[in-house]
């Protein structure tokens, strides 16, 4: 790590897990675009791209050493530009807490010249702690000695009393690695895996290490810190064998801690029958239900879908053009190291499913050479269910569409996944034009989509600015204070008197489905974890429950959040149940995700009380047409604990 103001200490070492990749040769030098942003949006976060001559080194930070390919993947670059050097460094724009950081790495990371540093990192602020403090080190470096160890992992205390810890070790031939950490009120696990691992996977280690010092409030950091990850020369010096130098990090996921991180099961036993692709002219048109599936055609990018692997198992994948398929952009999925069962391998997103619906299926796609794949709806939490597998699908280098497939559920379940399993082989899959109806009316799952539903949030927390983000590391996004709300106050209603709904936006608005389809995010200095709970009183068994150590100054300050797309015209009604551990305010909103973070609306002023109520009806009659929105729940500035339930939105 480096600290701001150009020093460094003797010892550095790694704060976040890494997986990164590539210097030159590896993959390829790659042209980066022909303009230089001063900020950069990469999975789901906002980064600033640091510019000039400045710490850790000091070192000449170039906006052109910084950029993401079409595959989706960021390139750090340190070079020599007309006998200069140039390094390259990346922040996100928000502070992320305890949780679970993962990096995924391309490059020969074990062969970097001893002047060379990778770090991957958590970093102080001024308002948190001075240099030195509050930092989590994933580093792969030797700091200018030959003989040293070429990763380091380094935890720094939370404050100036505490104690450095760091832990060295060797890596040797490795060029595919994945490094992660998770890190708690009380310690720091650390953990590094050859090949692309997925953050829901545990395969054995190359390496762990387990910190849990005493006076974990002295020695751990405690507070939201902004995430770096940089590639610099140490004390400035040049390498000594004079090669430029390109990593390329194919992922980086977090979190949150007490989110859920599923393992998954083998499938079920699987039907012996093959399939006949049908044709690509006779592609089935979505039934009078509506597709289940948020981004069918991935024309919103690698939205909705996550990619896994387990066995040991290797792959990554992206959006391309002109592979053939439907329309212009399909899903390619490239595997290096395809395990041994099909299960190895999946691409995935959420598909809930309803007791007594026939689900009809179909697809296409097509492989770099002839292969077999299967897909099934399975469960994704213990006992990991699987509640239908397809035959084989026999894949061809043509574009082929395949089904329709029907499953007949028995059962109703809301933490169910559609995945494809393509393991057991390192051919390239390309899958499009992904359709799944139910045969009923109007589905409330939205076409539009801003994040991936999975167990694993990789949407990301973005606050929202008053001004458009800068180059300069060291702000964070203010989010705009709600637009002007109304003075009247609210009128809870008993919760007998809960609203008849006719199709419901909100994804697991009872969190029968756990964590998923919500997400929490904590800004301007705010501490909050968030669970699903039982017998909190409200409605049904489960409820979410927010934790507050620390609400922050305003209610935005701690927020809990789903995607909500609106449309022009439509009329939006909302109501939901809660209490809270103490009386308190609250409010919620529905505002942009992005820059200009746009608050279309906000609520009035809530008064929640130690009983269950139901609040609303409100309502919100949209003048704009944004498929980025959220509905979001601003609980800050208070530290009284919030129940929330029966989320309900409906439009007309």
């Amino acid at each position: 790590m480096f600290f701001k103001n150009g020093f460094r200490s003797s010892l550095v070492l790694v704060s976040t897990l890494g997986l990164l990749a590539s210097l030159v040769g590896f993959a390829g030098w790659i042209s980066p675009p022909a303009l230089a942003a001063t900020t950069i949006n990469w999975k789901g976060y906002t980064w600033d791209v640091k510019s000039g001559t400045l710490g850790p080194g000091p070192n000449n930070f170039d906006t052109n050493n910084v950029f993401v390919d079409g595959n989706g993947f960021l390139h750090l670059r340190l070079n020599n530009v007309g006998g200069t050097w140039h390094a390259a460094e990346v922040t996100t724009s928000v502070r992320l807490g305890f949780g679970t950081y993962q990096w995924q790495i391309e490059g020969p990371i074990s062969t970097l010249d001893p002047n060379v540093v990778l770090g991957l990192f958590n970093y102080t602020e001024p308002d948190i702690g001075p240099d030195g403090t509050n930092e989590i080190d994933i580093e792969y470096s030797k700091f200018g000695n030959p003989a040293a160890n070429p990763v380091a992992w380094t935890v720094y205390p939370a404050t100036t009393s505490g104690t450095i810890q760091s832990f060295t070790w060797n890596i040797t031939g490795n060029t595919v690695t994945t490094n992660r950490f998770t890190w708690s009120s009380t310690g720091v696990a650390y953990k590094g895996f050859d090949g692309l691992v997925d953050v829901a996977s545990d395969p054995p280690a190359l390496q762990t290490w387990n910190y849990t010092p005493a006076n974990p409030s002295i020695n751990i950091p405690q507070n939201p810190i902004p995430v770096h990850m940089n590639l610099w020369l140490f004390h400035g010096t040049p390498p000594g064998n004079g090669q430029d130098v390109e990593i390329i990090i194919h992922d980086f996921t977090f979190v949150p801690l007490g989110a859920p991180t599923p393992t998954p099961a083998p499938p079920t036993a699987t039907p012996t029958r093959t399939n006949t692709p049908v044709a690509p002219t006779a592609t089935p048109t979505a039934g009078s239900g509506g597709n289940l599936i948020l981004n069918p055609e991935f024309d919103n990018g690698t939205a909705n879908w996550t990619l896994g692997n387990w066995g040991g198992a290797a792959s990554t994948w992206s959006v391309v053009t002109g592979a053939g398929l439907s329309g212009t952009n399909a899903a390619r999925v490239t595997i290096t190291n395809g395990g041994t069962a099909d299960w190895h391998v999946q691409l995935r997103q959420a598909l809930p499913i309803t007791a007594g619906k026939t689900y009809t299926i179909s697809f296409m796609g097509k492989a770099s050479v002839a292969r077999t794949m299967k897909f099934a709806i399975q469960q994704l939490n213990d006992p990991w269910t699987t509640y239908w597998t397809s035959p084989v699908v026999n894949l061809t280098t043509s574009a082929q569409t395949f089904g329709p497939f029907t499953f007949n559920s028995a059962n109703t379940d809301a933490t169910t996944l559609l995945e494809f399993y393509l393991g057991a082989s390192t051919a390239t899959v390309y899958l499009d034009k992904i359709i799944v109806t139910d045969g009923s009316g109007p589905t409330a799952t939205p076409t539009n989509t801003s994040a991936p539903p999975t167990a694993t949030p990789t949407r990301t927390n973005t606050p929202v600015a008053t001004a458009t983000p800068t180059a300069t590391p060291t702000r964070t996004n203010t989010p705009i204070p709600p637009t002007a709300t109304p003075t009247r106050t609210n009128t809870p209603i008993p919760p007998t008197a809960t609203p008849t709904v006719v199709s419901n936006l909100i994804l697991n608005p009872e969190f029968d489905g756990g964590t998923a389809n919500w997400t929490l995010g904590n800004w301007g200095g705010a501490a909050s974890t968030w669970s699903v709970v039982t017998g909190a009183g409200l409605s049904g068994t489960n409820a979410a429950r927010v934790l507050i150590t620390n609400g922050g100054t305003a209610d935005w300050h701690v927020q809990l959040r789903q995607s909500l797309p609106i449309t022009a015209g439509k009329t939006y009604t909302i109501t939901f149940m809660g209490k809270a551990s103490a009386a308190r305010t609250m409010k919620i909103a529905i505002q942009q995700l992005n820059d200009p973070w746009t608050t279309y609306w906000t609520s009035p002023v809530i008064n929640l009380t130690t009983s269950a109520q139901t609040f609303g009806p409100y309502t919100f009659n949209s003048a704009n047409t944004d498929a980025t929105t959220l509905l979001e729940f601003y609980v800050g500035a208070s530290t009284a604990t919030v129940y929330l339930d029966k989320v309900i939105v409906t439009a007309q």
